[in-house]
């Protein structure tokens, strides 16, 4: 029998983590009371962050000095 030694997370344990870590937020902002309206905002902004980012990866990939 072999004694396994972990150090660290495992991914999935860091994946759960950072799951709770979601439901938090989304707690949080539900308690400050948010009108509905104010709710779609939000995930309004957060999906204009992510295709910012996206396009900034896609940008990226695109340049002529990234050597291949």
């Amino acid at each position: 029998m072999t004694n396994a030694r972990v150090y660290g997370k495992l991914s999935s344990e860091k994946v759960a983590e950072e799951n709770t870590l979601c439901r938090h937020v989304v707690r949080d902002i539900s308690l400050l009371g948010i009108t509905e309206r104010q709710r779609l905002y939000i995930i309004y902004l957060l999906a204009m962050e992510l295709e910012d980012k996206i396009g900034r990866a896609h940008a990226e990939l695109q340049s002529p000095y990234v050597i291949s």
